[in-house]
């Protein structure tokens, strides 16, 4: 990861292991990071916007952070 994203990622790591769970609420923050609103940020369909190289980017750190957490498939159906 490049930029803010490596202490992003830091921050997810630590607030996972201090509560149990990376899906954390977007007012949640760790090592004074905005740890929920990036991970907003990071599930948002295509990146945030219409550039692929930042779509890429994007899935490739959501992955590092919680391989798991994001499925393939779309997630509607379970927002009923």
């Amino acid at each position: 990861m490049q930029g803010g994203a490596v202490g992003s990622a830091a921050a997810a790591r630590v607030y996972d292991a201090d509560t149990g769970t990376p899906a954390a609420p977007v007012t949640a923050t760790a090592l004074d990071k905005p740890v929920g609103q990036r991970l907003a940020n990071l599930c948002e369909g295509g990146g945030r916007g219409t550039d692929p190289e930042r779509a890429r980017r994007r899935a490739e750190q959501r992955a590092e952070i919680d391989p798991d957490r994001w499925p393939a498939w779309p997630v509607d159906w379970q927002r009923q």
